[in-house]
C-alpha cells in the first residue's frame, strides 16, 4: 500500500472514474474492483486480498499493474510541449541510424527550432551533436560545431549564475541578520555585477533573464520567478 498511497491522494473522483473506464475497456474488471476498493480506504490489505479472493502474490501483482496504470495517468495528464520535446530528443539516435539521412537532418532541424524556443539547452545539445557527425563531410559541420561549442558554454555560464544566485541569497540571510554589514553589502554588488555581465552574454536566454533583473539597489536585486 505504500507506493500506492501517495498516488492515490492524487486523484480527483475524476481522475478514478477516468483510469475505472481505462481498465474496464481493456477487461482488467480485476485491477478495476481493487482500484474501486482502494478509494473506499476502509479494509485492511488482508480483508482485500480475502474480497477479491487473490492469494498474496497475486494481490501484489495486481496492485503491482494498477500502480503502473496510475502512474501511465498522471503522465499523460502531465503532457507539455516541452515533455513532448524530450521525447523527441530521445528518439534521435534512432532517426540517426535507422533513417533517411537528409530526412533525419530536417527534422534534427525543425527541433532545433523548437528546442530554442523552449530554452531547452541540454536537449539542444544532443541536436548539434548529431547534427554535427551527420554533416562531417559538408560546410554546415562548422557551423553546427560552432553552435555546439557556444551552447556548452553557455551551459557552464548558467550554472555559474545559479551557484552566484545560491550564494547570494545565503548571504543576503545573513545581511537580514547582520544588519549594515558592510562585507556582506561588497559581496552582493559584485554578485549583482557579475550575473548582470554574464546575463548580457545572452540575450535570448529565457533561464538568465529571469535570474536577472537590472537594479540600482543591489539589496533587492534578484527575484526567482520560476
Amino acid at each position: 500500500m505504500s507506493k500506492l498511497s501517495p498516488l492515490l491522494s492524487q486523484l480527483s473522483d475524476q481522475d478514478f472514474e477516468s483510469i475505472s473506464e481505462s481498465l474496464i475497456k481493456e477487461s482488467a474488471l480485476k485491477t478495476a474492483e481493487l482500484l474501486s476498493i482502494l478509494k473506499e480506504g476502509k479494509i485492511s490489505e488482508l480483508e482485500i486480498q480475502e474480497a477479491l479472493n487473490l492469494k498474496k502474490s497475486a494481490y501484489y501483482t495486481l496492485r503491482s499493474r494498477l500502480n503502473e496504470k496510475i502512474n501511465e495517468y498522471l503522465l499523460k495528464q502531465m503532457n507539455t510541449p516541452s515533455i513532448e520535446l524530450a521525447r523527441r530528443v530521445a528518439l534521435i539516435q534512432d532517426w540517426v541510424f535507422t533513417k533517411n539521412r537528409n530526412i533525419t537532418i530536417e527534422s534534427l532541424k525543425t527541433l532545433e527550432l523548437e528546442l530554442i524556443n523552449y530554452d531547452m539547452a541540454p536537449e539542444l545539445l544532443a541536436v548539434y551533436k548529431n547534427l554535427k557527425k551527420l554533416n562531417i563531410l559538408k560546410p554546415d559541420y562548422y557551423e553546427y560545431s560552432r553552435k555546439y561549442n557556444h551552447l556548452k558554454s553557455y551551459m557552464l555560464d548558467v550554472d555559474k549564475v545559479e551557484e552566484l544566485l545560491t550564494a547570494y541569497f545565503t548571504k543576503f540571510g545573513f545581511y537580514n541578520i547582520q544588519n549594515n554589514n558592510t562585507e556582506i553589502e561588497e559581496f552582493l554588488a559584485l554578485s549583482n555585477k557579475e550575473i548582470q555581465s554574464t546575463a548580457l552574454k545572452y540575450e535570448n536566454s529565457h533561464h538568465l533573464k529571469v535570474y536577472c533583473i537590472p537594479s540600482t539597489n543591489p539589496i533587492s536585486t534578484f527575484i526567482i520567478l520560476g
